[in-house]
């Protein structure tokens, strides 16, 4: 599907920058992160802007070396406009969050805390 490949090309070039990555939030998308650090083990949520639903967006996540982390929402709110997002799987440290829609992406750096 051309959608994910040019996804995945926009999202190599982004991660390829890491001074881009590196601001708390470059935002064109205004999506809300919290809390943030987090606990190990504790969930984070995602607060989508008015509009855009969790069926309309892709989530990447990236630890501080730039691997890419196996990221999956663990529920979404009735309304779809907040996921929350399991840490458990996730070492301490500092990890970059990106929110893909079709138009848009938010970025943001997220710290898990032991």
């Amino acid at each position: 599907d051309n959608r994910f490949e040019l996804v995945f090309k926009y999202n190599l070039q982004a991660l390829s920058n890491k001074d881009e990555l590196n601001s708390n939030n470059s935002n064109t998308l205004s999506t809300q992160v919290y809390p943030n650090p987090v606990a190990s083990g504790q969930p984070i949520t995602l607060r989508l802007p008015k509009g855009i639903n969790s069926d309309q967006l892709d989530l990447i996540l990236v630890d501080a070396s730039g691997k890419m982390v196996d990221v999956k929402p663990s529920a979404h709110s009735a309304s779809k406009s907040e996921l929350t997002l399991n840490t458990k799987h996730l070492t301490p440290g500092i990890y970059y969050l990106q929110i893909l829609t079709a138009q848009d992406i938010s970025s943001h750096k997220l710290i898990i805390n032991p």
